[in-house]
């Protein structure tokens, strides 16, 4: 009863303002990142795993997209992190930038249930050969900006 009350009031709350809020439109990656980050197909497709450099939260990132940031130079530690409820576990990649060449990383996993008891879980996050890496997120990836 207080869940229909609540969709009820929403519902209301959106026709009194006239209009429904627009997403705005995600940037486009800037020619200056170094650093690219994507997911062409990594089960489970329904979670985002939280991508961070160095410990710093950059994006929480869907099923078929990819985002960019610059790095300096140095070594870079790269992890992913996937909602507990999910059941990946993180993975860990380590990089050396030492000039403004892109790095591509892709994140991979797999979920799938097999019936009965069985189940296979995994992912991981490897760098990429740029000539690999650049005609995948032409044919599958939306831009998705950095926090």
């Amino acid at each position: 009863m207080q869940l229909e009350m609540f969709i009820k009031l929403v519902l209301a709350g959106m026709s009194m303002s006239g209009q429904a809020a627009q997403p705005v439109a995600a940037a486009a990656p800037s020619p200056s990142d170094n650093l690219i980050v994507y997911r062409a197909n990594a089960e489970p497709v329904s979670w985002a795993p939280t991508v961070k450099v160095d410990g710093i939260k950059i994006v929480a990132l869907p099923n078929r997209h990819y985002t960019s940031t610059h790095v300096t130079r140095g070594v870079h530690t790269v992890t992913t992190s996937w909602p507990f409820i999910s059941r990946q576990r993180s993975s860990l990649a380590t990089i050396t930038v030492s000039a403004e060449e892109p790095h591509f990383l892709i994140i991979t996993g797999v979920s799938r249930y097999g019936g009965g008891y069985t189940m296979t879980l995994g992912s991981r996050i490897a760098e990429v050969d740029p000539t690999q890496a650049r005609p995948e997120i032409a044919s599958c990836c939306k831009f998705k900006a950095p926090k």
